[in-house]
């Protein structure tokens, strides 16, 4: 009788290299174009538990990941922030200079023909 919901799977290795063995005699048997072909790749599957370490060390990487950037979004907001704060400082003080300058020139309208 067939399996093919795979309700009855095996539970330790030897009974799974007993199912393998099973199919590559039925494989055999049947000699259907591609089967065998399709074992050899059953066959080179990882196991479950490096599927599971993978799938851990996968997302520790997102987790990394993520991490990194939020700390890049952060640090974009701060240099954003300082940027927006150096200009609005240097419009301070230009200001403050055309203030200076337009309050000097009556002082240079006065001064000597060779200093203006």
């Amino acid at each position: 009788m067939s399996d093919p919901y795979a309700t009855k799977k095996a539970t330790t290795s030897a009974q799974l290299a007993a199912k393998v063995k099973k199919l590559q005699q039925l494989v055999l048997k049947t000699k259907l174009p591609g089967s065998t072909q399709k074992l050899a790749q059953i066959q080179s599957l990882p196991i479950y538990s490096e599927t599971e370490e993978v799938a851990k060390i996968l997302k520790e990487m997102l987790s990394d990941l993520s991490t990194r950037l939020s700390v890049i979004d952060e640090v974009d907001a701060q240099a954003t922030k300082l940027v927006s704060d150096s200009y609005d400082k240097m419009v301070e003080w230009e200001q403050k200079l055309v203030k200076l300058a337009d309050g000097n020139r009556p002082a240079l309208s006065l001064a000597p023909p060779h200093i203006r």
